[in-house]
């Protein structure tokens, strides 16, 4: 149970009861008193990272939010990046999901701040070919000049770099090359990264996702 509106003081809040006021179970009153301000914030992510600075003995109460993306990928609000407050959030490529409440989604622990973890779809890659510098995934699905990175659970496969984005030059409907830039897969013939070993461990591509969040929020002590 929560209920909206002044304190004695005149002062915005939540009360909020708990419990189911049985003799062994009784009800349990939390005050929440917040700032009336409310704040608004927007950021692009291309990698897991924050979205609010921690304010000392406050917590961070989201109102909305607004997310996009323009690949599939799955992400999920965090309160100081170990505490999952929001469940998994699942995008389509070119998907905007609005959601808002006014008495707050959910918050932060107290002087937490809040980040946003993205989770990209992954293919897994059979075989790496350093002779013709490609990548056997069967069915990739991938597209010319798509954006990608590469993961390995060990090592990399000679020639890549972690975090860093490629770009697909399509080879087969199973096999694919990288260039380091849109520039270099679009010549003719295309340069690609040269891959000089076939790395250790399970290898994935996943397509680089770029997230759009917009915030509302407030203050609360």
């Amino acid at each position: 149970m929560t209920l909206y509106g002044r304190d004695a003081n005149g002062n915005d809040a939540y009360i909020r009861g708990t419990g189911s006021g049985t003799t062994t179970d009784g009800h349990v009153t939390f005050h929440d008193v917040f700032s009336d301000e409310v704040r608004f914030s927007a950021s692009d992510l291309d990698a897991s990272g924050d979205l609010l600075t921690a304010v000392a003995a406050t917590k961070l109460r989201v109102l909305s939010y607004s997310l996009s993306s323009d690949v599939p990928c799955a992400v999920q609000f965090q309160s100081e990046a170990t505490d999952n407050i929001s469940g998994k959030l699942y995008l389509t490529g070119g998907q905007t999901i609005y959601q808002s409440s006014d008495i707050g989604l959910f918050e932060t622990d107290q002087g937490d701040k809040l980040n946003l973890v993205i989770t990209e779809d992954v293919l897994p890659v059979r075989l790496v070919d350093d002779t013709a510098d490609s990548l056997t995934i069967e069915s990739h699905g991938l597209k010319f000049r798509d954006a990608v990175k590469v993961t390995a659970t060990s090592s990399l496969p000679g020639g890549l770099a972690a975090g860093t984005v490629y770009f697909v030059v399509e080879d087969t409907a199973d096999t694919i090359k990288l260039a380091t830039s849109e520039q270099n897969a679009s010549l003719d013939p295309p340069v690609v990264v040269d891959i000089t070993d076939a790395g250790v461990g399970t290898i994935t591509v996943a397509r680089a996702a770029n997230v759009g969040v917009t915030l509302s929020y407030r203050q609360v002590v």
